[in-house]
């Protein structure tokens, strides 16, 4: 399956505009830049677009490394009371009382960006959390909700960042879909100079095939052999740049 999002079907919106206490290394908010930014109403008001399929509702974490949505979540009710709409979003860590207001809220997907490297969490997201408070936020959301955790390749300044390991504890849960990124070098981080370990990518790959579903997520370079071998080894694609084929309009959780 061929993915496509784009801000009229399925646009990526923020809540927290482009503020983020982590000021991670390979972001450094830049990507916030190129979302929409949504109070509670205008979310709303953005859901009535007819033209809408669904939304990612994301933003930056606060210090704990969780992202912002509580004020959200009646709304994100309502929207899914009133309209069709496939609602997926990005928490952070949560605790158990958060899930279940997220569950309440009946949102359709959580994703989760899971890493069970130290070095990743104190040097590149700048978080004072453990590897464990990770697991244990994927086994909550694996409790309550559908849950799409996403595991990015090369987050080590381009080096294995213990991916492997990270795919052998997810095997362990009830998960909806598991999602691969790729490092994505970008100007104005510190990792605007990184080099891609490609090996390493394609190691990652061939563990993450023992799952049922797998995706190559839209946060990635734009490298023919990367999209190339994901297809071959049939995974979906988010927005491909090397291979043709109906897209569907969503985001690539569902």
């Amino acid at each position: 399956m061929l993915y496509n999002p784009t801000k009229r079907s399925f646009p990526a919106l923020s809540v927290t505009g482009r503020e983020c206490s982590l000021n991670c290394k390979h972001c450094q908010r830049i990507y916030l830049k190129h979302m929409i930014p949504v109070t509670p109403e205008s979310l709303y008001t953005l859901s009535m677009d007819n033209n809408l399929k669904g939304a990612l509702i994301s933003g930056g974490c606060n210090p704990d490394g969780k992202v912002p949505l509580d004020s959200f979540l009646p709304v994100i009710k309502k929207i899914k009371e009133e309209t069709d709409l496939l609602i997926n979003v990005h928490t952070g860590l949560v605790n158990e009382r958060e899930a279940k207001m997220l569950k309440k809220a009946k949102i359709d997907c959580v994703s989760f960006d899971f890493v069970i490297d130290n070095r990743i969490i104190k040097n590149v997201y700048n978080l004072n959390r453990t590897p464990e408070d990770y697991i244990k936020t994927i086994k909550i959301l694996s409790k309550y909700l559908n849950v799409a955790p996403h595991v990015c390749i090369d987050l080590n300044f381009g080096k294995p960042g213990k991916e492997i390991e990270a795919l052998e504890i997810l095997s362990r849960f009830n998960i909806k879909k598991l999602v691969l990124l790729v490092l994505k070098p970008t100007k104005g981080t510190e990792m605007e100079n990184v080099k891609i370990d490609l090996e390493n990518v394609f190691n990652v790959f061939e563990k993450a095939s023992e799952f049922e579903k797998v995706s190559l997520g839209c946060m990635r370079p734009r490298n023919e052999e990367i999209e190339k071998k994901a297809f071959k080894m049939g995974f979906d694609i988010a927005k491909p740049s090397f291979i043709k084929g109906d897209l569907k309009e969503l985001c690539c959780v569902f």
